[in-house]
């Protein structure tokens, strides 16, 4: 590649709506989603919603930064679980916006003298984490080892 080259990528993502709830967000040879506002909009329990959609994709980012990490490092953890939430709020120009969203990381380790270098690359997923890299509203990841939760 040369140096003045921009690399870039294309996601996409097809829309399909009936005129009702549920509408279908569909993927390239993948299942589809139902897709509906939240109830507290007006929308359909059950579905899907936009909000959902952006927290998990947060999360998400962080998971697969922190596993490209992981691997890069020749690290294991022994389990991971993540839990997104979002927070909207109403905005006095008018409708709703994300004031936060917030990314609990849960890693449980046997091998205590990795704790450093797992540390490393939690902190190398939340600076490369490209989704949180492209949103206007505050993005935090934060994260527990072994249950104990790491100072921010």
């Amino acid at each position: 590649m040369h140096p003045d080259e921009v690399v870039s990528h294309e996601f996409k993502v097809a829309i399909t709506w009936p005129g009702e709830y549920p509408g279908n967000i569909g993927f390239k040879d993948r299942a589809g989603l139902s897709l509906s506002s939240p109830p507290e909009f007006g929308g359909q329990a059950g579905s899907y919603t936009p909000q959902e959609l952006f927290v998990s994709s947060i999360a998400s980012c962080y998971l697969t930064t922190f596993t490209f990490f992981l691997n890069r490092m020749k690290l294991s953890v022994d389990s991971l679980t993540m839990e997104g939430c979002g927070v909207v709020e109403q905005v006095p120009e008018g409708g709703w916006r994300f004031r936060e969203v917030m990314v609990t990381m849960n890693i449980r380790l046997t091998n205590a003298d990795a704790t450093a270098k797992i540390s490393r690359a939690i902190e190398l997923s939340e600076k490369y984490c490209m989704v949180t890299r492209s949103v206007s509203c505050s993005t935090r990841l934060e994260h527990t080892i072994n249950g104990q939760k790491a100072p921010t």
